[in-house]
């Protein structure tokens, strides 16, 4: 695969330590549970990606859906990108990608009315996603939510589907409660987007927020004085701030750090 279309995440993670198994927290009707040890995991994570796949994964292990594709909208592009997918074939991520998103008239419905689609009802069972790729794979109910935000207005996206013919209400508390989360990562993922730090200017803003020096910088990179100089003057002209404390309190906004 490869591509962003083909984008298939699987994890694997029991959370067990030690002797003692640890204390899980889970929806009610899910397959498992999430132990504490990750949700600290996923609270002390600053990446937004890694945050995003972390919480996706938490989601289908403890409900009932077996497939799950996350979107996300850049705030300077109109097309959808996905952060997340598993359980979809190339050909239906790449239809939700291209068209279900950005043309459909039932989901941009939903959109609009800031609502849920759901496959109740059986309008959505009879359309060309159902038929051609959702139902042959064993699907037999599941839900497409907007991810938005009061400010950048739609961000992304949440499609999930389920081998079982009906889910609770409770299922669907669960996804209004990830796309909630979602609507804050994704937002901090639009605004670290927008400074376009490098990945290495990254790294110097958390290590100027621990309140290094330059020199204790360039010992703990391998690299010049000049060179953390040239990457602080850039972090400062990209964050639009005058001082290292600028630094630190920008990126305690953006969720660098």
């Amino acid at each position: 695969m490869g591509t962003e279309e083909a984008l298939v995440d699987r994890v694997d993670a029991s959370g067990s330590r030690g002797s003692a198994p640890p204390r899980r927290y889970g929806t009610g009707g899910g397959k498992s549970a999430i132990a504490y040890r990750e949700l600290v995991d996923l609270a002390l994570e600053k990446d937004p990606a890694e945050k995003i796949r972390l919480a996706a994964s938490a989601f289908l292990r403890t409900t009932v859906f077996a497939g799950l594709a996350v979107t996300y909208r850049p705030h300077d592009d109109r097309g959808h990108r996905f952060v997340f997918a598993q359980g979809y074939e190339d050909a239906a991520l790449m239809h939700l990608r291209s068209t279900f998103v950005t043309a459909d008239p039932m989901y941009r419905r939903v959109v609009a009315d800031s609502a849920v689609l759901t496959w109740r009802g059986g309008q959505f069972a009879q359309g060309s996603a159902a038929r051609m790729w959702l139902t042959p794979a064993g699907y037999r109910n599941g839900f497409s939510l907007p991810v938005l935000h009061a400010q950048l207005g739609e961000i992304g996206s949440i499609h999930a589907n389920s081998y079982a013919s009906d889910f609770g209400d409770q299922q669907l508390e669960a996804a209004e409660a990830f796309s909630a989360f979602l609507g804050v990562v994704l937002s901090q993922k639009a605004a670290q987007d927008g400074v376009r730090l490098t990945p290495r200017e990254l790294h110097v803003v958390r290590l100027v927020a621990e309140g290094a020096s330059n020199p204790e910088i360039a010992e703990q990179l391998c690299v010049s004085r000049r060179t953390v100089a040239t990457h602080v003057e850039n972090i400062l002209r990209k964050l639009g701030t005058r001082s290292r404390v600028g630094i630190a309190m920008e990126g305690a906004r953006l969720g660098l750090i």
